[in-house]
Parts: structure tokens; C-alpha cells; sequence
């Protein structure tokens, strides 16, 4: 279709004449010459019969001038018509001018008759022949305008955008029509046919896997969309992204047509966007993003492979020393010393980034033996010292290092960070540059952890471990809105224990996750049957470590418990604490709140200080609550600064939408002081302790009253 288009344009822009029209007019009417003209807006000629060309320059005048016939009043058809008579040369001695009308533009058909005139039927039956070819006329110079102005846009299309359409049968070989934007980015005259092997221009292996797309387009109809590198004709190299779509024919082979775009400097842009959010500008190396982002894929193939994988924490000793005495300058230089000292001490398919001021991070992965780490290990240990020449002052730095291994010292990278840091630190309590391998803490401490955690998994199974609920009250409206589910512990003959008192069974890896899972669900299976008969219902939150985020279990745990305790009676929310998911605040566990959020979980930020820059930071999360430090309510009732600190947090959050939770009420005027400040809700030992549900229905519909001025009265009124 498409290599006609352009036939079609040049065949609708040459002058579409009406001579045929006058010469058939001239025999048909017996005249000796016809003239079909355009009388306004201005004198043109568009028809003339072989007669017209005796015609010189002064009788077009006349006939320019000569008045319109008008043959309304003339009925019989028998009646000649001799025209008007004008000083002309003969035959040319009279002239018949004949008006016609399309739109707003005035035409007419100009007789020159023989002096018997020109009988009125014959004249009649020519005058409508004319009016329909002349509105045939003007309606195709309508189109041929159109037609001229599309080619102009599609033009300029091609150019702003780098792109051209294309159109070929059905085999690669046989290219039916390109446009001029596909010649120019394969920098190929125009007026050349398409090269026979056009495909060669895309290397491999975009070439095989082009071929490959526009067979399976061809077949089964789904259109291609790739974007791959490209050569053209004059060796420049290009990214280009090529569209396909399928034009099935009666017989053969389908007809592909498509689009090829020029997007070099769009993917430049985007490389170089991404480069610039994953890379520390000064180093060059990968940023904590990216590392964060390459440990968490490591960690799935350390999975599936079993081979060991190794996470090194590399930090300056003395790196402020060098910046007071040598300048900022040089502690720059010292900085890119350093990543080059350890991207060439490690093998190439490790990674070094720099994950803090003068902290890096080496992952280093597919390691078979604890042998084969040592000899990395024995490698890099020799680069931990930095000789730094500047201007005229030599100075000898030394690093110190960290190393942990998984899966010995942890499954995770909070886990693995953490064993790391602690390694390093021991190390920097040594004097000059050192290297040191996690060791697991013994002793009697580690034997109560451990027993700890083995009574914990105990009590899971048996059903001790079980949420407790803490409401959460509307200052402005005196009513519990929500809870928070707690985990406690009763133990059999004993004390119930709060979180705090068995927090090594919730940090454990294993049994961790657990005891969290199963008191999300327990408390959802019975938040929903409390709220069933209730008109109004309470939310209900839950506790989460990010590890339980990014493996993906809790959040789909929590989803299934909700949907079968019926979404409708259990608004969820799950709280992560800030400074847990401070450094994760992209990749994985976004991809997985996100996923969460649009399945109807809600999401609390617990623990913060009441920054505004806290909040801002996690906009682009789906975070629908902010919950504050218990410590900052402490000073609230005495400090301005605290208050206009807590104003200016309760406003921001509601602009973006979020509740405000504060935390650690312990007394009236903590209560007090935070209504004034804006609407938020309250939560702590002054309204009431963690409950279990058997006593949360005396709570859920007392409604408590606010404080007398002075702030000594209690916040709940019976």
C-alpha cells in the first residue's frame, strides 16, 4: 500500500485541466471555440478546446469582461442562442458566457458560437455536464490540498522524530517502500532502492533475534517492538527501534509494515540517567543502590548454586584526619585511590561500591571452597594501605576490613552487613591495616540467646505466642480507631513476656518470621470476627522486619489471611520502622510494597523523629501513616520548639495524605499538647496497655474526653 503513496501524491499534484472538457463541448455544441474559466476570486484559465488557441491576449480580455447570459427566461428548446456581440476579429464576433457557482468560487464556460448561435437544448444539457465536472474539479483540488499538506506534516514528523515507515512482502529479501526517514537513518540516498540485505546493518545478535520477531509477526500476527544497535551505511553506530505489524494477505505471506526510529540519543539519555542514580560520581563506582541491588540477586544465586558468597565492609581509618590537615581535595583523591586500589585486588566479576562516605562494599560471589576465599582474601589484604602524595606532603593510610559469608553468618543482607560491621570494627580497634573474617560471639550470653530461641519456637508451636491489642484514640474525637497487635509470649505457669523481653527469638532468622507471620494472622482471623457485627470497625496493625518484606512470605501471608477473613472487616496496615528500611528504599522490597499497597495493605512508618525531610524522603512509597518516636513526646508538653516541630509534621503528612500516630502518651498533657498541635492519633500506656481481645470490647466504644486547660485531668471521661 505504502509504494503508492508517494505515485499517488505526484499524480495528485499535477494540474488537473478541463481541456476535454472544452474540446468536447466545441463538437457537441458546434462553436468555434470554448474557454472554461475561474472568474473569482481571480481570472484563470483550467479548460480550452483546439479552437481557444486562435484566441490572442485581447480577446481573453473581452471575455474576461463580457457580461454573464442569463437563459433563465428562455424555455422552448428550439430557441437559438446567438450570444453577445463583441469587436473581434472573425469567426470571433459574438461570445456566450455561462456562470457557474461552487462554494464561495464563481466559474464559467466562455462560447465563441457560429453566427446561427447555438440551439438552448443543447446548451442546457451541456451547462449541467459542466457544473458537475467543475464541482468534480473543485472538490479534487480540495483533496490535492489536503493531500499536499498531510505529505508536509508527515515529513516533518519523520525529521522531528527520527522515524520512517516501511512496508515489505513476505520474505526479507523483497522491500516494497521506504520513506525518506528510514533512508536517512540508514544514511542511503532516497533515490536508491533498499538494499537486498538490510538486515545486516543490525549486528549480532540483534539481527538473529530481529529476523526471529518478524517471522513469528508475520505467522501469528503479534506485532514486533525492538529496540536494538545498529550500523549505517556510513559506520555510524545507532540504537534504533524497529515496530512490525502484520497485513494479512488472500494468498502468500503476510505483508509486515511498520516504523524504524533513530532513539540513539533518547537511550544515551536514559543510560545515562541510570548511570547516574546507580553510581557514586567521584569513584565511579556502584552506589549503595546498585549494590543493593546486585547483593539481593548474588543472595537468590548463592541460593540455587550453593556456592559460598562473601560481603567485605572496607572503611578509612583516620579519613577526617586527612581531610583537616591536607584539605577536602585531598581526601577526594584519597577516595578514588582507594577504589581503584580494591577494583584491582578483586576478580572482575566482583563488585566494589561505595556505599557511604569513606565506606565500600565488595560482594564477591561463586566462591567453591573456604580455600579459595582465603587466597581472595590474602589478595586483598596486601591493598589495605594507601600511600597518598600530595603536593608536597606524603601520607601512608590505612583501611580497615570486615568479611562476612553466606549462608554461615547470615541468609540476608541486613544479616550479612551486620556480621561484616561487626568484624570491622574489631579491626579498627587495631592500629594499622587489617583484615578479619566474622566469628560468631560464644559464651554464656550466646547460650541464653540460644535458649531463648529455642523456648520461642516452643511456645509458636504450642499456640503460647499470641497478639495482644494497643488502641490507638482520635484526639479529636475521644474514639478508638485502631489497634496494633503485639506479639506476648505466655509462658506456661509463668509471666506473659512483651516483645522487648524475647527480642532474640524475633531477630532470629528462622524463628523470626515466624512468630510474625503467626501473629499477623491470628490477629486478623480475630480482628475480623470482632468487627463483624460492629457498625463501625477498627484497623488493625501489624509488625513486619523488611527481611519479612523482601522474601516475599509475609506479604503474601497476610493478603491470604485478610481476603479470608473478608477484606471488608479488617483494614490492614503493616508497620516497617524507619531506620529498618532507611537504606532500602528502592529495588526489591519497593517493587514488593507496591505490589502489596494495590492488594489493599496499607503501610506505617514507625520510629520517626519528626523530620520533615523523614517524611519527604518516603513520598514515593505507598506509605498511608507516620508513627513517631515514643522519646519525642517527652519534652512535647515543655519544648516549642517540639511542638512546632509536631505542627509542621501533622501538616505535611496530611497534605501527602497520611495519618500521624504519635507514640508513648503516658499522661493528660502529652494527650492535650498533641490535639492542639492538628489531628493525629494518640497511642500508649495513658490510654491503655496491650490488651488481649477478650478485653478489647470495654475499649473500642469508651469515648474519651479532652483535658481541662491546665492539662491535669484525664483525657478519658467515663
Amino acid at each position: 500500500m505504502l509504494k503508492h503513496f508517494d505515485a499517488a501524491f505526484t499524480s495528485a499534484s499535477r494540474v488537473q485541466s478541463l481541456d476535454p472538457l472544452a474540446s468536447l463541448a466545441e463538437g457537441f455544441l458546434d462553436v468555434h471555440a470554448v474557454l472554461i474559466v475561474q472568474a473569482s476570486p481571480c481570472f484563470a484559465i483550467l479548460g480550452a478546446s483546439d479552437g481557444a488557441n486562435a484566441l490572442d491576449e485581447a480577446m481573453m480580455q473581452r471575455a474576461r469582461r463580457a457580461p454573464h447570459a442569463d437563459l433563465s427566461g428562455l424555455f422552448a428548446d428550439a430557441v437559438t442562442v446567438h450570444g453577445t456581440r463583441i469587436e473581434g476579429p472573425p469567426p470571433f464576433g459574438s461570445l456566450l458566457k455561462l456562470p457557474v457557482r461552487s462554494d464561495a468560487v464563481e466559474y464559467a464556460t466562455i462560447l465563441f458560437p457560429h453566427s446561427g448561435g447555438v440551439e438552448l437544448g443543447r446548451l442546457k444539457r451541456f451547462d449541467r455536464a459542466a457544473r458537475r465536472h467543475i464541482a468534480e474539479h473543485r472538490l479534487l483540488e480540495r483533496y490535492r490540498a489536503d493531500l499536499k499538506r498531510f505529505v508536509g506534516l508527515f515529513e516533518t514528523i519523520q525529521r522531528t522524530a527520527r522515524i520512517g515507515v516501511w512496508e515489505e512482502a513476505g520474505t526479507d529479501e523483497d522491500v516494497l517502500y521506504w520513506s525518506d526517514g528510514v533512508y536517512r537513518i540508514f544514511d542511503l540516498p532516497a533515490n536508491e532502492p533498499p538494499p537486498s540485505r538490510h538486515l545486516d546493518h543490525f549486528p549480532e545478535p540483534g539481527r538473529t533475534e530481529l529476523a526471529v520477531s518478524l517471522a513469528r509477526t508475520r505467522a501469528s500476527g503479534l506485532p514486533t517492538d525492538l529496540t536494538l544497535a545498529f550500523v549505517s551505511a556510513k559506520k555510524q553506530r545507532r540504537m534504533v527501534r524497529v515496530i512490525a505489524h502484520a497485513q494479512p494477505q488472500t494468498e502468500g505471506a503476510a505483508t509486515l509494515h511498520g516504523t524504524a526510529q533513530d532513539v540513539t540519543a533518547l537511550s544515551e539519555a536514559t543510560e545515562k540517567l541510570w548511570w547516574s542514580a546507580n553510581h557514586d560520581a567521584l569513584t565511579r563506582l556502584p552506589n549503595r543502590a546498585l549494590f543493593s541491588d546486585r547483593f539481593r540477586k548474588a543472595l537468590q544465586r548463592c541460593e540455587r548454586t550453593k556456592k559460598l558468597l562473601a560481603v567485605m565492609l572496607v572503611d578509612v581509618d583516620d579519613f577526617k584526619q586527612v581531610n583537616d590537615s591536607l584539605g577536602h581535595a585531598a581526601g577526594d583523591e584519597l577516595l578514588k585511590r582507594v577504589s581503584e586500589t580494591l577494583r584491582t585486588a578483586v576478580r572482575t566479576t566482583d563488585t566494589v561500591a561505595r556505599t557511604g562516605g569513606d565506606e565500600f562494599c565488595v560482594l564477591m560471589e561463586d566462591i567453591d571452597t573456604l580455600h579459595s576465599l582465603h587466597s581472595v582474601l590474602d589478595r586483598l589484604s596486601r591493598s589495605l594501605e594507601i600511600r597518598l602524595v600530595w603536593r608536597q606532603s606524603v601520607m601512608v593510610v590505612s583501611l580497615s576490613a570486615g568479611v562476612a559469608l553466606a549462608p554461615q553468618h547470615g541468609r540476608s543482607e541486613t544479616e550479612l552487613l551486620a556480621a561484616a560491621d561487626t568484624a570491622l570494627y574489631r579491626m579498627k580497634a587495631q592500629s594499622g591495616p587489617a583484615l578479619a573474617l566474622y566469628e560468631a560471639p560464644e559464651g554464656a550470653e550466646t547460650a541464653e540467646n540460644e535458649r531463648i530461641v529455642k523456648n520461642a519456637r516452643a511456645a509458636l508451636i504450642a499456640g503460647d505466642i499470641q497478639p495482644y491489642y494497643q488502641p490507638q484514640v482520635d484526639l479529636t474525637s475521644g474514639r478508638v480507631v485502631a489497634v496494633e497487635a503485639l506479639a506476648r509470649w505466655q509462658v506456661r505457669s509463668g509471666p506473659t513476656l512483651t516483645a522487648a523481653e524475647f527480642a532474640d527469638a524475633l531477630d532470629d532468622p528462622l524463628v523470626g518470621p515466624q512468630i510474625s507471620e503467626s501473629v499477623a494472622q491470628q490477629a486478623i482471623a480475630e480482628m475480623a470476627a470482632f468487627n463483624r457485627e460492629r457498625e463501625t470497625k477498627l484497623a488493625l496493625s501489624v509488625n513486619a522486619n523488611p527481611d519479612h518484606i523482601l522474601s516475599g512470605h509475609f506479604l503474601d501471608a497476610v493478603v491470604s489471611a485478610r481476603n479470608a477473613a473478608g477484606p471488608d472487616n479488617v483494614p490492614l496496615t503493616v508497620e516497617l520502622a524507619e531506620a529498618q528500611i532507611r537504606d532500602r528504599l528502592h529495588g526489591h522490597m519497593v517493587d514488593q510494597m507496591h505490589r502489596a499497597h494495590e492488594r489493599g495493605i496499607g503501610f506505617s512508618l514507625v520510629d520517626c523523629d519528626a523530620r520533615l525531610d523523614t517524611i519527604l524522603r518516603v513520598r514515593h512509597l505507598p506509605i498511608d501513616e507516620v508513627k513517631t518516636k515514643r522519646a519525642f513526646i517527652r519534652e512535647l508538653t515543655r519544648d516549642a520548639g517540639k511542638q512546632d516541630a509536631m505542627e509542621a509534621l501533622i501538616s505535611l503528612a496530611k497534605s501527602l495524605r497520611m495519618r500521624v500516630v504519635v507514640q508513648g502518651v503516658e499522661t493528660a498533657a502529652q494527650a492535650v499538647a498533641i490535639e492542639r498541635q492538628g489531628s493525629a492519633l494518640g497511642q500508649g500506656y495513658h490510654f491503655s496497655e496491650a490488651v488481649p481481645i477478650a478485653e478489647l470490647a470495654g475499649l473500642a466504644d469508651y469515648v474519651y474526653g479532652a483535658a481541662d486547660e491546665g492539662g491535669d485531668a484525664s483525657i478519658f471521661a467515663a
